[in-house]
């Protein structure tokens, strides 16, 4: 009885440094992460998601690799969130391979919302790379370390012949994510018309009917019924005038669309 509550205690004590070591390699290999800033691997933030920094949301709005360059072109959209005035930003750039490295970085503003961002001198294997896009309107009062955007080399777009355009061509790219984002709008609307419209003839069907069972109820069941039908008639009128508003938002945003249009011939 002893001897196998000993080989107990000596299982026990083994388990315990067992857990001991793994939470050990475990609580290591976090903090290395954190200390080195390295992003996971072959991480990539998807293009138009949005990513919360200080004061401000950025989002991917295209990544291409010039292989001829090493030179990874990233547009990013950026609103402010608590400020009037206008956007103005750095950014930090690290990639996975090289992570003391410096790399040149331009950022060229084509308009309020939108930065054309340069990395140069990319290794030729590089992996992934870190976008932390700093506000300079405002001061950080915390060091987000999630914060950040990232693109995988196999997940940007491979051209060569890189050749840099003026400004009018990058506001003319700008602009047609505008424009893409107006006709995917005007979709959202399209199809909720069309799902009201069902709602609105399934629930005359079912006014309908009530109305024809009118005759063989009684008093009682008749209040009931009138209730029914009045409420369902409110429903119809409610979606009708959802109709009616979602028409006209898609007329302004087809005008908005012409304007665009209009705008991209001038530059």
């Amino acid at each position: 009885m002893l001897k196998e509550s000993k080989f107990k205690k000596k299982k026990g004590r083994k388990y315990k440094q067992m857990i001991y070591i793994l939470s050990f390699v475990f609580l290591f290999f976090i903090s290395s992460r954190i200390i080195f800033n390295d992003p996971q691997k072959n991480e990539d933030t998807p293009l138009r998601k949005p990513v919360s920094f200080d004061n401000l949301t950025a989002e991917i709005a295209n990544k291409t690799f010039y292989t001829d360059k090493n030179l990874l072109q990233v547009g990013l959209i950026v609103k402010e969130t608590n400020s009037d005035m206008p956007s103005n930003i750095k950014v930090n750039i690290k990639e996975k391979t090289k992570q003391d490295e410096k790399f040149k970085t331009e950022i060229v503003k084509v308009v309020d919302e939108y930065y054309v961002v340069f990395v140069h001198d990319l290794p030729k294997k590089w992996k992934s790379v870190s976008l932390e896009v700093i506000n300079k309107n405002g001061t950080q009062s915390t060091m987000n370390l999630n914060s950040k955007l990232y693109v995988a080399h196999e997940k940007s777009e491979a051209k060569n012949n890189f050749k840099k355009q003026s400004l009018s061509v990058y506001e003319s790219e700008y602009i047609n994510i505008l424009i893409e984002d107006t006709q995917k709008n005007i979709k959202t609307n399209e199809d909720l018309i069309k799902n009201n419209n069902k709602d609105i003839d399934k629930i005359k069907e079912k006014i309908s009917s009530l109305k024809s069972d009118l005759d063989y109820e009684t008093k009682q069941e008749q209040d009931v019924t009138n209730q029914e039908i009045s409420e369902k008639n409110s429903k119809v009128d409610s979606l009708n005038k959802e109709i009616f508003e979602k028409e006209k938002e898609i007329k302004e945003l087809k005008d908005r669309i012409e304007n665009l249009r209009l705008k991209q011939k001038k530059l």
